[in-house]
């Protein structure tokens, strides 16, 4: 997984919702491909416009509070 970059999430747009997204480049510069993701985010959010408060399907759970995520390596 060596010169990987990804990003996924949410992204609330006035046009369409929430978005729900995942982006994975491999095989190159991270850091450029790094640059890339924040700037597709920018121009998706400028084109579907900027909601003024957070949606109630992505704002924290308070069960979530003080828990953690984490990843396990299983065998």
């Amino acid at each position: 997984m060596n010169y990987v970059s990804t990003l996924a999430g949410a992204l609330p747009t006035q046009t369409y919702g929430t978005v729900w997204f995942a982006v994975m480049n491999s095989g190159g510069d991270y850091t450029k491909y790094r640059t890339q993701q924040e700037m597709l985010l920018k121009e998706l959010v400028t084109k579907w416009g900027v909601v003024q408060s957070v949606p109630s399907d992505i704002k924290p759970s308070p069960q979530r509070i003080g828990k953690r995520s984490f990843s396990e390596i299983v065998r």
